[in-house]
């Protein structure tokens, strides 16, 4: 790994103290590896939120960009 992609620090147990309301907005259709990355935060940061996007893959935005929108709107309304 060339040092500069190398992580300092931890970035896992770092997520537990991230305290702002954080929402992971996925697709149905996304490939297990960054489902099982979206589980790992939502376990780690309390408060995160994930909404699945029916249909859509890792660009969700571009392939639903009206429920995405929406989506994301509703969530900021509320924070």
């Amino acid at each position: 790994t060339p040092a500069s992609l190398a992580f300092p620090r931890n970035v896992l147990a770092e997520l537990q103290v991230v305290v702002v309301p954080t929402l992971i907005l996925t697709g149905s259709e996304e490939t297990r590896a960054r489902r099982e990355i979206a589980t790992k935060i939502l376990e780690l940061m309390p408060g995160a939120e994930e909404i699945v996007l029916p249909g859509c893959g890792h660009m969700s935005n571009l392939g639903n960009p009206e429920l995405y929108n929406r989506l994301l709107r509703s969530f900021l309304a509320r924070h």
